[in-house]
């Protein structure tokens, strides 16, 4: 078992570099490769998605050895920010952006982009603050 464990690190260990080398980036902490190369874009109902294709690899280990399944991914992310999407709220519902805004954005992922690259999910908004409340 212990002569496996170590399989398992150095074929894992061994996929992320080849999916580098690929210019495929790791979301998170997943088994999700994504090629970062120019993605395909639409337009959707929040706003402009784009579209990053990849692979899900997960890695298990068995009594018998490693296994690995392949398959593909697809991830769509809006590039419309939240700032954004309030400014648009405010202006479209003047005196009830804060409901709409709840209504809207309350239950949805978003992606922090500074340097990061984590996903976060909404859970609730607070209006009485600002970036600078403590």
């Amino acid at each position: 078992p212990g002569e496996n464990i170590e399989i398992l690190r150095v074929f894992t260990s061994e996929l992320k570099d080849k999916m580098r080398q690929l210019k495929y980036r790791q979301l998170n902490r997943t088994s999700s490769f994504y090629d970062s190369s120019p993605c395909t874009e639409f337009q959707g109902l929040y706003g402009l998605y784009n579209v990053y294709n990849g692979f899900h690899v997960p890695c298990k280990l068995l009594d018998s050895g490693v296994a690995v399944q392949i398959a593909l991914k697809t991830k769509l992310i809006c590039q419309t920010t939240v700032i954004d999407k309030l400014r648009e709220l405010f202006r479209d519902y003047a005196y009830g952006y804060q409901e709409e805004a709840k209504y809207q954005l309350e239950g949805r992922v978003v992606r922090a982009v500074y340097g990061n690259n984590r996903y976060w999910r909404i859970c609730g908004i607070d209006f009485s603050k600002n970036p600078l409340s403590s």
